[in-house]
């Protein structure tokens, strides 16, 4: 385990899926490009781990977020 008590798997997920939210709020990146900046294999793989992580998809996420 790491110092932040967090394997390295977690970590990395964990910072895949803060570099998503930031790419689905601040730019217009479609969902496959954004799968795959984040280094996802496929965008259906990044929806279901993006889903597990937040409750939501990431389209649903997006959108929630363009409406505040």
């Amino acid at each position: 385990m790491s110092s932040f008590n967090k394997t390295p798997n977690e970590f990395l997920n964990d910072y895949r899926m803060s570099l998503a939210t930031m790419l689905l709020t601040d730019s217009k990146q479609t969902l496959a490009d954004i799968s795959d900046t984040c280094g996802f294999q496929t965008a259906s793989y990044f929806g279901r781990r993006f889903k597990q992580s937040f409750g939501t998809t990431p389209k649903q996420y997006r959108m929630k977020i363009m409406n505040k």
